[in-house]
């Protein structure tokens, strides 16, 4: 992360962005970003954001055409992790769970596939906590 490298903090992000001709209309809050569903954003932001997201029912943004198969895309985030889960089995692991696969977010039952089912994100808000990453 090399802004956080940089120590260049989210006040310095927005201070640049309020300074331009432009604005992608994006809330401060780091909530909405380039990378919409990011899994390091943490239980509260992701659960504010797919309700945002299907608020707005949009699949177009003005300017910039269609948000299916993008990172705005919940699916796309379910297709990537689908594609580069871990399977334990496969790999040869022991495990002393019964948790088989491992996903972006851990093997505790959260994933994109069932975020995109409409699973509850409020009892996993204390295990995700959000990375700050500035964006």
């Amino acid at each position: 992360m090399p802004l956080g490298d940089m120590s260049i903090t989210r006040n310095d992000v927005n201070e640049f962005w309020d300074q331009q001709n432009w604005n992608l209309r994006l809330p401060g809050n780091a909530s909405m970003s380039n990378c919409v569903f990011c899994f390091l954003k943490g239980a509260n932001n992701l659960r504010f954001i797919r309700a945002r997201m299907a608020e707005e029912k949009s699949s177009e943004v003005d300017g910039f055409g269609s948000l299916k198969d993008t990172p705005c895309d919940l699916a796309w985030w379910a297709d990537i992790e689908k594609k580069y889960i871990r399977d334990l089995q496969a790999e040869g692991r022991e495990t002393r769970t019964k948790i088989s696969h491992i996903g972006f977010f851990g093997g505790d039952g959260i994933s994109y596939q069932a975020m995109s089912e409409g699973i509850d994100l409020g009892k996993y808000s204390e295990s995700m906590l959000p990375c700050d990453c500035t964006e």
